[in-house]
């Protein structure tokens, strides 16, 4: 006896829904929306009636699985049957829907929607959020737990909501909901609808052509619903999906709508393929073992044309870049430790990113770290021992870190691969000039401007040097030269007036001054300068003033 039950009466009540079961099980596929996976695989393969490979999930005998996932299933299905046996003994009531739900899932049959399924993934321990989130690894090995029972559009929705930052169990309800209602506006739209109806009614194999017609419906009503998808931002799933919801004329940027549209295109029974090709992911869709290319930022036909360029994509690189999108963002915020954190990340799934060594190379750099800047571009090199950019990246960490020789090497390394780099020749002038090599710092400068003429600061750089080696006439044509590429320079000016000074020409060291001033009323050293220039042209209560005013800038020009 159990709670006043006794056991016959428990055993009817399991007899009674064993009877249920067995009576409904003949009502599918039947029954199943057009868009469940067996309905969609059934058109495709030309099946007509239930096989033994139907919509029903068997599970094995406990002692031979070893798939988490498959267990969490099972006793989820179990648990279902054991609602059924509840409601015999008439301790719950549930309405017709609910029952309909119950009496499927008791069967084995997967939910068809992202709610259902989330869901049940939420509460297997290997694919729970808080369990997966902090580990690559496990993130990835999840995507294939989810992908062998629900299909890689349902998993690589899971991971990517999960990378966006959700992991409560009612998170997932919310966008479970939120991704069912969207693809259902998508397959309510009349021409994808149409071409369901046809595939699934007609009881034939469906070949290439109608598979190829639902997708460019499929494609019409995604742009049909936001015809200005592309948006400069929007790279997480959970802001694409928002934002195709609302009212915004945008939706995401590259690669959130080449995951939105894939996991759309994949909920439809499309394999999926991805390969970044000119700044773009293009999505390549296999429709009866033929490759269809679909690209998401251009509303263009879909084409046939092989991608004999670009580089080939898996799911862990999608989850790469959008951890590299999450740093980028906390770079822009000067988080250097979350963006480190993810940039660390980046470098898991994508040991090749050369883009990614640099950025995390700069975060340490910005945090005063350059030994470990020069740690990280180093182990960039060893992927990419080519790459100008790591080398010019490592002559500035080498400086950073007063290391001149080591930087000026890197910096010879870099135009060796790249000699046209002028920011490469400015940076290497500025170590020579560090060492005191004034004929090379000097050489360096000037290969800088010849390869940008209007490059203002090797203009500044070079008259720099040659004020310091007293030549006053060459520092004064590099400085009027920055100004006539950049005439509010007010580094330029400070320096034209020191140059003029020099030469004592008081006039036109006071004009210069100035003008720095007038552009930067709060420059220290111009207002004394000028203070200086003042006193020896004999104008004392200017200069009494201009001094006045640098002190009360910087006090520590009393001393």
């Amino acid at each position: 006896m159990e709670n006043g039950i006794g056991l016959d009466v428990v055993q009817e009540a399991i007899r009674t829904v064993d009877f249920l079961l067995s009576q409904n099980r003949s009502r599918y596929p039947g029954d199943l929306p057009p868009t469940h996976p067996f309905k969609l695989s059934a058109w495709r393969e030309g099946k007509t009636r239930m096989e033994s490979d139907g919509p029903f999930f068997e599970f094995q005998d406990s002692s031979a699985v070893t798939d988490p996932l498959e267990e969490t299933l099972e006793l989820n299905r179990a648990y279902a049957e054991a609602l059924l046996i509840h409601e015999q003994l008439h301790q719950v009531k549930f309405d017709p829907r609910m029952r309909e739900e119950l009496i499927q899932r008791a069967l084995g049959i997967l939910p068809a929607t992202e709610l259902g399924r989330f869901l049940e993934i939420h509460s297997c321990a290997a694919a729970l959020p808080r369990n997966i989130a902090d580990s690559n690894e496990r993130l990835l090995e999840a995507f294939n737990l989810i992908t062998r029972r629900f299909g890689e559009a349902s998993a690589l929705a899971y991971i990517m909501l999960i990378v966006a930052g959700l992991r409560a169990r009612s998170e997932f309800e919310n966008y479970g909901r939120k991704i069912d209602l969207l693809f259902q506006k998508v397959v309510e739209g009349p021409a994808v609808a149409q071409m369901l109806e046809m595939v699934t009614l007609n009881g034939r194999r469906a070949g290439f052509e109608p598979q190829f017609r639902l997708l460019v419906a499929l494609r019409e009503r995604l742009w049909q619903m936001k015809p200005s998808r592309l948006a400069p931002t929007g790279f997480l799933l959970s802001k694409v999906v928002d934002a195709y919801l609302s009212n915004r004329p945008g939706a995401g940027n590259v690669l959130g709508l080449a995951v939105l549209d894939s996991i759309m295109i994949g909920k439809l029974g499309f394999e999926v393929r991805y390969v970044f090709n000119a700044g773009v992911i293009i999505l390549e869709v296999i429709v009866d073992n033929r490759s269809v290319y679909w690209d998401p930022t251009r509303q263009t036909p879909l084409s046939f044309e092989p991608l004999t360029a670009g580089k080939r994509l898996k799911v862990s690189d999608l989850v790469g870049l959008t951890y590299a999108s999450i740093a980028q963002q906390y770079f822009a915020q000067t988080y250097w430790d979350r963006a480190i954190e993810n940039f660390q990340r980046v470098l898991e799934l994508m040991p090749d990113s050369v883009e990614t060594y640099m950025d995390l190379a700069l975060c340490y750099m910005r945090k005063n770290q350059p030994e470990r800047a020069i740690r990280i571009v180093n182990e960039g090199l060893k992927v990419c021992p080519n790459s100008p950019a790591l080398h010019h990246l490592s002559g500035n960490a080498y400086a950073q870190a007063n290391q001149w020789r080591n930087a000026i090497l890197a910096y010879k390394k870099a135009v060796q691969l790249a000699p046209k780099l002028p920011e490469v020749w400015y940076n290497m002038g500025l170590a020579y000039e560090k060492m005191e090599a004034w004929g090379q710092a000097e050489a360096a400068f000037q290969m800088a401007i010849e390869l940008k003429p209007d490059y203002c600061a090797a203009h500044l750089a070079l008259g720099n040097l040659y004020l310091e080696q007293q030549k006053p006439d060459k520092a004064i044509g590099c400085y009027r030269e920055a100004l006539k590429h950049e005439p509010n320079l007010v580094a330029a000016y400070y320096n034209l007036g020191r140059a003029y000074y020099e030469r004592k020409e008081l006039d036109n060291a006071i004009n210069a001054y100035q003008k720095a001033v007038k552009l930067n009323p709060k420059h220290a050293g111009a207002w004394h300068n000028l203070g200086i220039a003042y006193r020896d042209k004999g104008l004392k209560d200017k200069a009494v003033e201009a001094l006045e005013r640098a002190v009360s800038l910087n006090p520590n020009l009393l001393r």
